[in-house]
């Protein structure tokens, strides 16, 4: 028998052999109990927005009205979690300052087009958002290649011809947003909500041709890419990820009912703090065992 088998044993002794079975029971309990609380007890959740997200509030904010926001719905169903949110903040915020807007998808992201809709169709619903007058709804795209973005950028109206419907663009009874939409120069700034926005070349062939601002709500994993033209004002803001919903539905002041993202960011926080919880027991433990394997090779 070991001289110290009937010594019982430290927290961090413990933690050595603890059944990781335990801890996925501990994660799931803190996690659902976080949820629990944002949901029933309204948990306040300390959201700092970022600089970039910042920024494309203060854009939105300046743009004039006698402009079109080219909205590009590039987002899957998949990416939900972290586009829905993205997406829905900056709709409000276009509709809360009256702005109109035009919405274009692409083939390679057929459910972009659908998920821009059902948005379009909640927010629009409570600031009388009228289709047709208020913004208007492209048929999906080909591929998006440079020569058809810089066709786009020329002549709307001749390159894309009929709205969602198939009434011809230039039917400015039933579209009369069109009257004042006909090439780039009438275009106030681009927003891409897209999992990859290098996919759709909005950069090169609209802001880096016509100096058009553009601005982006990316997966937090794809921003990297992105910092050194935000960094170089090619970009005027960003959205990342869950994170950057957040963010803007902070900046707007929306209330709690309407947020999307701000409350699965705080689950999210809730989760990396369990984790980095864990991982620093796990090296004290880790320490604290060779601290006294050292200490009794001295005595």
């Amino acid at each position: 028998m070991e001289p110290d088998s009937g010594r019982k044993k430290s927290l961090f002794e413990r933690l050595q052999h603890c059944d990781p079975r335990y801890l996925y029971i501990f994660f799931f309990i803190i996690v659902f109990s976080f949820i629990l609380l944002i949901e029933y007890v309204k948990l306040p959740i300390p959201i700092l927005p970022s600089k970039h997200t910042k920024n494309l509030y203060n854009t939105i904010e300046s743009l004039p009205n006698d402009k079109i926001v080219f909205v590009d719905s590039d987002w899957s169903i998949d990416m939900r979690a972290e586009h829905r949110g993205q997406f829905k903040s900056v709709l409000e915020h276009i509709m809360k300052r009256k702005l109109k807007f035009a919405m274009i998808s692409w083939v390679g992201n057929i459910q972009g087009q659908k998920n821009g809709l059902d948005t379009i169709a909640e927010v629009g619903q409570e600031y009388g958002y009228v289709y047709g007058e208020d913004y208007v709804v492209f048929p999906v795209q080909a591929p998006a290649g440079g020569a058809l973005i810089q066709a786009i950028a020329r002549d709307v109206i001749g390159t894309i011809g009929t709205d969602i419907n198939g009434t011809p663009l230039d039917d400015f009874e039933k579209l009369p947003i069109m009257k004042n939409f006909r090439n780039i120069y009438d275009v106030s700034l681009i927003f891409s909500c897209a999992y990859d926005w290098t996919r759709v070349q909005w950069l090169g062939f609209i802001n880096g041709v016509y100096g058009t601002p553009y601005a982006i709500a990316v997966a937090t994993i794809t921003t990297s890419t992105a910092y050194p033209f935000l960094d170089s004002k090619q970009m005027c803001g960003m959205l990342a990820g869950a994170t950057g919903g957040a963010e803007y539905e902070e900046l707007l002041k929306m209330d709690n009912d309407k947020r999307f993202s701000r409350n699965m960011v705080g689950v999210l926080s809730m989760a990396v703090c369990y984790i980095l919880l864990v991982i620093l027991l796990g090296n004290l433990s880790y320490y604290f065992s060779l601290w006294k394997q050292r200490r009794a090779g001295v005595e």
